[in-house]
């Protein structure tokens, strides 16, 4: 997904593969708008519970960028699930800053989650806001939910 950043640059989520293209790791790059040339590019690493993952989202919020990211992981309890978890980069070059895991407000067991709209992670009120659904293993519909993350 491509996303404005300001000063004339957008930021690219998504996701590298391994050479068989399996196992995704989340990969995020700022380009600049007039020449089309990348300012920076970066993989982000993942929690050693993820078997494979993608950046989904950004969006610039004064000098960083807030990457949201989706993570598969293997509970032994359950099937795989998706968990979401936010990275915060610098602008100016893409160093992270800091990082959380995304709450899913209502979820009391092991659930799977994603966000799939265009503004599924944006800025309200100078706060990050993160929407999107959630369902259990034993459900066919997913629960929508909503949550401001603090980074």
């Amino acid at each position: 997904m491509k996303t404005p950043v300001g000063y004339g640059g957008n930021c690219v989520a998504g996701k590298v593969t391994d050479e068989d293209g399996m196992f995704s790791r989340p990969f995020v790059y700022v380009t600049e708008v007039a020449g089309g040339y990348v300012k920076w590019a970066r993989s982000i690493d993942m929690p050693a519970v993820a078997y494979e993952g993608r950046a989904t989202h950004c969006v610039r919020k004064g000098s960083s960028l807030y990457v949201l990211l989706q993570l598969d992981i293997r509970d032994p309890r359950s099937l795989p699930q998706t968990l979401q978890r936010m990275v915060k980069v610098r602008v100016e070059d893409g160093v992270i800053v800091g990082e959380v895991d995304v709450p899913v407000p209502g979820a009391e067991r092991a659930y799977t989650s994603w966000v799939w709209d265009d503004d599924g992670l944006r800025v309200v009120n100078d706060a990050l806001l993160v929407t999107g659904k959630y369902r259990y293993i034993d459900m066919d519909d997913g629960v929508p939910f909503s949550v401001t993350v603090n980074l």
